[in-house]
């Protein structure tokens, strides 16, 4: 697919592509096309992994998030639990206090929506 300015894509004729408030829509793979003179070329492969503390997908972030957050707290090698990687909101291949801090930033409540960037929040 080729992306084009809107939404949350910006610059994407230019050398920089910038994707705002991504999304689990924005995650996946992304590649670069170009071409001139001498043909096209196109990049290997960037993957957008999008970090969300909403880990059953229902836009807000309630005691059912929260219950997920618990069961992958302080397991050991987490990746080899099923479903655990999500849980990881600082991407430091551990759940642990820290990404409990970043789940508290954005605890909404039952059917309040997520706050945008709430990861980010300091």
């Amino acid at each position: 697919m080729n992306l084009t300015d809107g939404g949350p894509y910006t610059g994407t004729l230019t050398g920089s592509l910038a994707i705002s408030d991504a999304s689990a829509a924005e995650a996946g793979g992304y590649r670069c096309a170009v071409s001139n003179e001498n043909g096209p070329a196109t990049s290997n492969q960037a993957t957008l992994k999008v970090l969300s503390p909403d880990f059953d997908g229902d836009d807000d972030v309630d005691l059912i998030d929260f219950a997920h957050l618990q069961l992958c707290l302080g397991v050991p090698q987490f990746i080899s639990l099923p479903g655990c990687t999500n849980a990881d909101l600082d991407g430091d291949q551990t759940v642990n206090v820290l990404d409990m801090r970043k789940f508290k930033k954005c605890m909404s409540g039952e059917a309040v929506p997520l706050t945008p960037g709430c990861l980010s929040l300091p």
